[in-house]
């Protein structure tokens, strides 16, 4: 039992001081034939942000806590007002509300927090899950010690009712021994965890960075105007409208058995076109339909959708011709049964984990898309399960089904 205790105490205190910001890799690397591997050291290396996100195979990841940052009176900086805004480097955090009271637990007032700056990076020192688990350990040496004298009383009533039975009187001497060495390992475990390690019972404050507050102009989806409300000047040289010559698009609305589209533009090159029509006559085989959602998208749209994403690459890909949807080389799909109902049981939001399984959560009908899409030519890409694409993957997808 006291070792758990102890593997215990050394997750906890050790889990939280783990890298804070790092440098990492993502799915819509454009670099062919590099492994997974090869371009996660490649990202790994990085240890600078603007480095890292001039890269197009890696982004730049923080741990950020579920509470706002609102702006404190104070800063830790010695700069003017005209060269840094006090917004960007006074954080001011939010004591932790616990759904359970607990008794005499108290958090350090938000205001006392501790902050400094490196460069243009704001630090904050949070002292709050260090207080939690100081009082866990002393609340649990009294919960301890409540559970060692009724053990004891066990053992004394034990005794007065073993009437000279010796056996009796054994077990009654074995409860009050086993309860005040309970005891006693209890109250030395402080003595114990400074002998193995001492950082064990140092809880001090975690150093976290503040993110900068992001003003993300969210756009009403389902209007075709609204392209033309997006600012594609910071468009990144690649990507101009239109990607492809438009005699070289089809458009797949109406045109294919046991298929629909919904999509704003319907249109997808010849090899993509081809690739639907056997997977359309593979779900009809099954008595299903294939519904498109997205198709061919213009450099302005893919803005539109990169800017409501966060710019988070792990949702949508930045504007570039090089994208397979910008070329008309890739599709959103759906199944449904022959009236168009919606018959896989994830949203479009549910993503796969980073590193996998990329079949968490499937149903039946979703595996049977899967093959049917793979089976007439599509490749996916691994983290969402709507996406299939003719053109080679920039990172495999170790999928079950092949």
């Amino acid at each position: 039992m006291i070792k758990k205790i102890i593997f215990l105490f050394f997750i906890l205190i050790i889990l939280p001081q783990q890298t804070i910001a790092s440098c990492v890799a993502n799915e819509n690397c454009l670099g062919q034939g590099l492994s997974p591997d090869a371009i996660s050291n490649r990202c790994s290396s990085i240890t600078t942000k603007e480095v890292c996100n001039s890269d197009h195979c890696c982004n730049w990841w923080n741990i950020t806590l579920p509470a706002q940052f609102n702006t404190t009176e104070e800063t830790t900086t010695n700069t003017t007002e005209e060269e840094t805004d006090p917004e960007e480097t006074s954080p001011k955090l939010i004591i932790p509300d616990l759904q359970i009271k607990l008794p005499n637990l108290v958090f350090s007032d938000q205001n006392k927090i501790q902050t400094s700056s490196d460069g243009e990076n704001t630090f904050f020192y949070i002292p709050w899950i260090g207080e939690y688990l100081a009082w866990l350990y002393n609340y649990s040496i009294g919960i301890i010690a409540v559970l060692a004298l009724i053990a004891i009383i066990v053992g004394g009533f034990y005794w007065l009712l073993a009437g000279g039975n010796a056996s009796r009187v054994t077990e009654a001497k074995n409860w009050i021994n086993a309860a005040f060495s309970g005891l006693g390992l209890a109250l030395g475990s402080y003595l114990i965890l400074v002998t193995i390690n001492s950082n064990l019972v140092r809880f001090s404050s975690i150093k976290m960075m503040a993110n900068k507050k992001i003003d993300i102009p969210i756009l009403e989806g389902g209007s075709e105007s609204a392209d033309n409300l997006v600012d594609t000047s910071n468009l990144s040289a690649d990507c101009h409208d239109p990607c492809v010559p438009p005699s070289t698009l089809v458009s797949i609305k109406n045109t294919i058995p046991a298929l629909d589209c919904v999509a704003s533009d319907c249109r997808v090159n010849f090899t993509t076109y081809q690739k639907l029509i056997t997977a359309s006559s593979k779900a009809a085989a099954n008595n299903y339909r294939l519904k498109v959602t997205s198709a061919n998208r213009s450099c302005a749209t893919q803005q539109k959708l990169w800017i409501q994403s966060g710019k988070n690459s792990s949702r949508v890909a930045r504007p570039s011709c090089r994208s397979p949807h910008l070329s008309g080389s890739a599709v959103d799909i759906t199944i449904t049964d022959k009236k168009g109902a919606n018959l896989v049981n994830k949203s479009y939001k549910e993503l796969y984990p980073r590193n996998g399984p990329y079949n968490l959560g499937d149903n039946d009908k979703l595996t049977l898309l899967k093959r049917i899409m793979i089976e007439s030519g599509f490749v996916r890409y691994c983290r969402e399960w709507w996406h299939f694409q003719v053109i080679k993957a920039a990172i495999p997808c170790y999928d079950p089904i092949k």
